[in-house]
């Protein structure tokens, strides 16, 4: 965009600054200037490009507006009265890809030359006068940015009163800029109207190839939605023609317009205001430790030469953002960087506070932190995967492609095709982790959760002997492996073959749907004290995966949420004070059915809820086989000991008899 320097002083007060200072203040304020060129007749022309949020800066008036703000000038626009009446009228609904319209009649306009004053002001854009109610609507285009139309009189025969559909019409049938020819008179019809996509005057005649290049910029440029100057830009083009074409005023002007939107003010706080920026650099004070920022009476003349109107109480405001600027001032922090654009970027300090307080971290966070530092203690690398893939229930609507249609069940699945591939890479195995969100859908409704998974084994670096070859971890070691994460994280959990629980709810769902990855009876559900599951471990069944390889790997999958709400987990742990009294270690023989599980075992234990009992270990197991009874035998070590007195032989031995009766023989 060009601006006259002569122009710009009639319109703006410029007394005290130069346009090298004004080219200064327009770039810190988020203006780019291309260059600026000194003419013959001791003017400047500046070559201004504005930023692509700024769509509202396309004509003369809007950038003398926005130099007023900047600069905290007065503006020389005055609002132009002529006294004529306007019949406003509005557009029925039906009409909606109509803007408003400004049309009124004006009779024997002469045809003439130009003043000169208004060919030099053309001439700074390369416009050649051609006569005076061309040379007009083309100044009224480049000041307001608004492109008014003529039609002749003679070519419309409806009265401008009538329906709205029937000027539109009418004036769509004729040609925009009749055949004029100097010193004749013409009965015309001047419109003026906003462009929209579908407007049928707007296509016909809007851009006309007839039109200086200046001019075909400015009409693809002007924002369709600012009418706050669509009034003032017609006034002024009536008091032109009627001047300077010998006629007289319009007896009416017709200004047809759908309703005003009402936008809600923008509430602005004056304390986040001062957060935001920070403070302010003062030149004087360099050396004083006195830390100064903006206040509200600052802000309160900054909103006031940006046109904008506020309504404020002692902490905070409400801002009503004029109708031009809607589109790029929608928010408080739009309003704050206002503030600081007039104010002037470089008066605030950049520099980052120096903050002496850590942040506060919520417990969920702190929690999977260190659950990640034991995982990787133990030495599980942790990945990353998408929750995007192609074979889970929960599907996305409208996704991007269909090989990524839905959300993951599980952070499983993920991990052992990751494994899968590196092996056949790389002929290694790669022990890790992952903590992810999954999602799953339950009684209709879709639930997110945070899991923990890992896939472990494969590499042989285990051996029994040093003179033996070494193997892959068995199935007790990656369970011992299990077993130190949660004795870390201080979760007691119970092992089980299959899920116990016969309520189907979300935590069963996930289960029932990770079993299918892990060999038939080489899995174990995982349940604490109160019976809530919180994972699955298992063997990992490499035929369902589609790989055959001779080691083991094994896997396992926790709900974290489960886990992280455990009373255990959360509870800061408590020591206790040793006995002053000595405890007395026994080792006891059981003989029990062949098939019972451990954990039967361990519960007969606990039913007898002896207190004096301060651990049981199981060291030996060995398969008896009669030929009328088969059955297991185990040895377990037991702890007695009393913190208020000495143990006599006789109370354990009274103990131990009560525990020999879960023997079978």
């Amino acid at each position: 965009m060009n601006i006259s320097w002569k122009w710009l002083e009639e319109l703006v007060e410029l007394h005290n600054i130069d346009p090298k200072q004004l080219a200064a203040r327009l770039t810190s304020a988020g203006f780019e200037i291309e260059n600026l060129t000194d003419t013959p007749n001791q003017d400047t022309i500046i070559n201004i490009t504005h930023t692509a949020n700024r769509s509202d800066i396309v004509s003369l008036i809007s950038l003398v507006r926005e130099i007023s703000s900047i600069l905290k000038q007065k503006l020389k626009i005055y609002q132009i009265h002529n006294n004529v009446p306007v019949y406003k009228k509005s557009i029925p609904l039906y009409y909606k890809n109509y803007g408003p319209v400004l049309l009124s009649k004006l009779y024997n306009v002469k045809i003439q030359e130009s003043p000169k004053w208004l060919k030099e002001k053309l001439a700074v854009y390369d416009i050649t006068s051609v006569n005076n109610l061309t040379d007009i609507i083309n100044f009224i285009t480049i000041k307001w940015a608004f492109h008014i139309k003529i039609y002749e009189m003679n070519n419309i025969d409806t009265d401008i009163n009538t329906e709205y559909q029937s000027i539109l019409k009418q004036v769509s049938k004729v040609a925009s800029k009749p055949s004029i020819s100097t010193n004749t008179k013409l009965n015309i019809l001047l419109h003026l109207d906003i462009p929209t996509q579908d407007n049928q005057i707007t296509q016909t005649t809007f851009f006309n190839s007839e039109d200086p290049e200046y001019i075909q910029q400015l009409d693809k440029s002007t924002n369709t939605y600012n009418k706050y100057d669509i009034l003032d830009a017609y006034n002024e083009s009536l008091l032109l023609v009627t001047k300077f074409c010998n006629t007289s005023y319009p007896n009416q002007i017709i200004y047809l317009s759908e309703a005003e939107r009402i936008y809600k003010p923008i509430q602005l706080n004056y304390n986040r205001t001062v957060t935001f920026l920070g403070p302010i650099a003062i030149p004087q004070y360099k050396t004083s430790s006195t830390t100064t920022y903006i206040n509200k009476y600052e802000i309160h003349n900054i909103f006031h030469h940006l046109y904008f109107h506020i309504h404020s109480n002692i902490t905070q405001c409400y801002v009503d953002i004029p109708s031009y600027r809607i589109r790029d001032i929608e928010r408080e922090i739009d309003l704050i960087e206002e503030i600081s654009r007039i104010y002037g970027f470089d008066k605030f300090i950049d520099k980052l506070p120096y903050l002496d307080k850590k942040g506060i971290q919520s417990p969920t966070k702190y929690r999977i932190n260190h659950i990640r530092s034991v995982c990787r203690s133990i030495g599980l690398h942790e990945v990353i995967h998408s929750s995007l893939n192609n074979s889970s229930k929960t599907q996305i609507y409208n996704p991007l492609t269909k090989e990524y249609n839905s959300l993951r069940y599980g952070l499983l699945p993920n991990l052992i095709k990751s494994s899968i591939y590196n092996i056949k890479q790389s002929k290694q195995y790669i022990e890790m982790f992952e903590i992810g969100r999954i999602f799953i859908k339950h009684n209709h409704k879709y639930t997110e959760k945070i899991h923990l998974a890992g896939i472990f084994g494969g590499n042989r670096y285990t051996r029994s002997q040093w003179y033996e070859q070494p193997a892959n971890i068995s199935w007790f070691q990656a369970k011992g492996d299990i077993e130190e994460i949660l004795e870390r994280l201080s979760i007691k959990v119970q092992w089980y073959k299959n899920i116990i629980s016969s309520t189907r709810n979300i935590e069963t769902q996930i289960l029932e749907t990770l079993q299918t990855h892990f060999k038939n009876n080489y899995y174990s559900i995982l349940y604490t004290h109160n019976n809530v599951p919180i994972g699955i471990f298992g063997e990992i069944n490499s035929i369902h995966e589609k790989h055959k390889d001779p080691e083991s790997l094994y896997g396992f999958e926790f709900i974290l949420e489960s886990i992280m709400h455990h009373e255990e987990f959360t509870h800061t742990q408590r020591f206790q004070q040793y006995t002053k009294y000595p405890s007395i270690v026994r080792d006891i023989k059981i003989n029990v059915p062949k098939g019972w599980p451990m954990q039967k075992v361990f519960d007969m234990f606990n039913d007898i809820n002896e207190p004096l009992i301060e651990s049981i270990k199981l060291f030996d197991v060995y398969d008896i086989e009669q030929t009328d009874l088969s059955y297991k035998s185990l040895g377990f070590r037991i702890t007695y000991s009393n913190h208020t007195s000495t143990l006599t032989n006789q109370e354990v031995n009274e103990i131990e008899n009560r525990l020999k009766t879960i023997s079978i023989n």
